[in-house]
This record gives C-alpha cells, sequence and structure tokens, in this order.
C-alpha cells in the first residue's frame, strides 16, 4: 500500500508540474490561471502529490516522530493553501476559477 501512494503521489506530481508548465514557482503571484490537465479536478494537484508521497512514507516508516511530522507537515501545508488562496482570491478571474474547481486537494472530499 506504501509504495502505491508514493507511486501515485510521484505521478500526480509530474502530471501537476506538466500541467503549470511554466507558471511553476515559490512564492504565490499574479501569472495566468492554469485549468487544464490535473488543475481541473483539484486547485492544488502539486500539494495533494505532497500529501500522498508523504502518507506513503509515514505507512512505510510507521513510527509516533514519523506521523506526528506527517500531521504537522500537512496543516501547515494546509494553512500555505488557505493563505495563498486569499492571497489570489483578489483575482475575479481567481474566485470564477475556485467557483468552477471546488476541491482544492481531494475531489469530492476537500
Amino acid at each position: 500500500m506504501a509504495s502505491i501512494a508514493i507511486s501515485a503521489g510521484t505521478a500526480i506530481q509530474i502530471l501537476g508540474l506538466i500541467s503549470l508548465n511554466r507558471s511553476f514557482a515559490l512564492v504565490a503571484a499574479k501569472r495566468e490561471i492554469k485549468t487544464a490537465w490535473m488543475y481541473r479536478i483539484v486547485r492544488h494537484p502539486i500539494y495533494a502529490s505532497y500529501c500522498l508521497t508523504y502518507a506513503g512514507y509515514v505507512l512505510s516508516n510507521t513510527t509516533l516522530n514519523n506521523v506526528i511530522i506527517y500531521i504537522l507537515a500537512t496543516g501547515l501545508l494546509c494553512a500555505r493553501i488557505f493563505r495563498e488562496e486569499q492571497h489570489l482570491a483578489i483575482d475575479p478571474l481567481y474566485r470564477e476559477y475556485m467557483q468552477a474547481v471546488r476541491y482544492r486537494l481531494v475531489p469530492y472530499i476537500f
């Protein structure tokens, strides 16, 4: 199960980066809104891939410390998502995109 999660997370990350093309950056900024490929399903597929890959790691290396770190890292990632979206939602086009693509990380859940 762990290797499946890691493989799926890696595949989602690659597809997410391909979907972004040249719009990838570490800091949120006003760029062209990508709505193709993975970005039609969830608003943050690369972040979703991180969560899935980390979960696979924790499944294969289960310790209390790893579980705590995973929970902390996921919580901080969610905080980053909310903060990014707050910044990006200033743009009416991004607000439209948020209405069109309802889920942040996991379709039909979050």
